[in-house]
């Protein structure tokens, strides 16, 4: 599977929403995620992850090749430290402890299916910083630093 497919799968993006954010059209978009353009031009490669702040923590060189089995998993790991951000952020903006708590137990299932790229005692502190989350953002920042060398090669 090429990268930009793979990508779009993952994040839940449609096509149609990343050409109208990039300003190309809906066949460029499938050519590039069926390989017929065997290499996305590197500006659009910028205005995806400029364009789609989903996609700005992803190696540009991922978009267009076909990944491997650990390109797959590396992104995967990408998504789901965005969507538990995604979902931290909302959530100190809306305290409800019945939410947080709710949280807490998508991360453990999370730590499930990322065991190889962030390791147990991140994902526990993740949850014991849910119920009091004074600078929570920046010692989640703090965390994916320390617990996973491996995800630096793939953020920017």
């Amino acid at each position: 599977m090429r990268g930009l497919e793979f990508i779009c799968k993952v994040f839940d993006i449609q096509y149609k929403e990343v050409a109208e954010k990039i300003g190309v059209s809906n066949q460029t978009i499938t050519d590039w995620t069926k390989g017929k353009t065997t290499k996305i031009p590197e500006k659009r490669i910028n205005d995806l992850v400029t364009k789609i702040p989903e996609f700005s923590h992803i190696n540009r060189e991922l978009f267009s090749k076909e990944l491997t089995s650990m390109d797959k998993q590396n992104i995967t790991s990408i998504y789901l430290i965005y969507d538990i951000q995604r979902q931290l952020k909302e959530q100190l903006n809306n305290p409800n402890k019945e939410v947080i708590q709710n949280s807490v137990e998508m991360a453990k299932a999370a730590q499930k299916g990322i065991t190889t790229s962030i390791n147990m005692e991140s994902l526990m502190l993740i949850a014991d910083h849910l119920i009091d989350n004074q600078n929570f953002m920046d010692e989640l920042d703090e965390l994916i630093v320390k617990y996973k060398p491996s995800l630096k090669q793939f953020m920017k």
